[in-house]
């Protein structure tokens, strides 16, 4: 629905789920299951490729441009972004001077767009002293988060290519079942109307549009179906707004048996990441990651 509202982006999602999407003219589902993926990141490396799991594709991101270039053409621009996040006026964020003027806006592995040229697009392939390189990260099980800590996020350091960020979107914290600004410790929230998003704090105080909100690690509940023109996101909840205001919302009595279960999910979820971390490679990545503070490259002959 949000991303509906932004029509002058296409979204191409690639999924082996059945979505209905027909009434948005910019969204392509493009039919193609985990292992037809696997077999197209493949075919565009000579040296073999780990990508053992869906969450593994985060390490691929940078790479997106070069393995998906086909679906590409005829595009000034792409860019990649997570499945938790609920879009804003993008628009609103991204004028004609940013668009002509950076290679790269934006940086997180939650949304990054960027030039769609053979520069910026093979740039992933660069390697660059005391930083990830691809051919590590695509070589072990461990999610090294190449999309944020990997060559692309230094590029403007190394080589001539701009980039842009800016704080215009809410990072909501994954650990507190609250949605708190972390600026005042009050609850926060964000409306969304029409496609406009508007982060609200300060009991409604305090507003601010935002591009998009990132609900990470989040399970959501909705109490409505299909397409509104208002809700709020609070918590773990859509709500379809009508009659009531940002101040009562804001002022929703805190269930402690929520709370509580939500605590309880982040301690389960926290220690099956840090044992699948370990398994997959996690301390040879810590270590990778203190070496690579100390030596340069032409010294790495362990990693290799």
């Amino acid at each position: 629905m949000s991303a509906g509202k932004n029509s002058q982006f296409d979204f191409l999602i690639f999924s082996d789920l059945e979505f209905d999407v027909q009434q948005y003219d910019n969204i392509k589902i493009i039919h193609m299951t985990f292992d037809e993926v696997k077999k197209m990141v493949q075919s565009k490396f000579e040296m073999k490729v780990i990508l053992h799991k869906p969450y593994k594709l985060c390490d691929y991101r940078p790479a997106y441009g070069y393995i998906f270039e086909e679906y590409l053409k005829g595009y000034d621009y792409w860019g990649f972004c997570d499945v938790d996040l609920i879009f804003g006026d993008i628009s609103s964020f991204l004028s004609e001077e940013l668009i002509n003027e950076y290679d790269k806006l934006f940086f997180h592995g939650h949304f990054s767009l960027q030039r769609n040229n053979e520069k910026m697009n093979t740039l992933f392939m660069k390697k660059y002293e005391n930083v990830w390189d691809y051919k590590y990260a695509f070589r072990t099980k461990h999610s090294c988060h190449f999309d944020e800590n990997g060559t692309l996020a230094y590029a403007n350091e190394y080589d001539d290519a701009k980039m842009f960020f800016k704080w215009c979107f809410y990072d909501v914290n994954c650990r507190k079942y609250q949605m708190i600004n972390p600026n005042d410790g009050t609850e926060a929230c964000c409306i969304w109307e029409k496609g406009k998003l508007i982060y609200v704090c300060n009991y409604g105080k305090c507003k601010q549009e935002v591009m998009y909100v990132h609900l990470q690690k989040r399970k959501m509940k909705r109490n409505f179906n299909g397409v509104v023109d208002k809700m709020a996101i609070i918590r773990d909840e859509f709500i379809e707004l009508t009659d009531e205001s940002e101040k009562e919302i804001l002022m929703r009595p805190l269930y402690e048996e929520k709370e509580e279960a939500f605590n309880q999910s982040i301690q389960k979820r926290l220690k099956k990441n840090r044992r699948n971390a370990f398994f997959d490679g996690g301390i040879k990545s810590f270590i990778y990651r203190k070496v690579k503070k100390i030596r340069i490259e032409k010294n790495m002959s362990l990693f290799k």
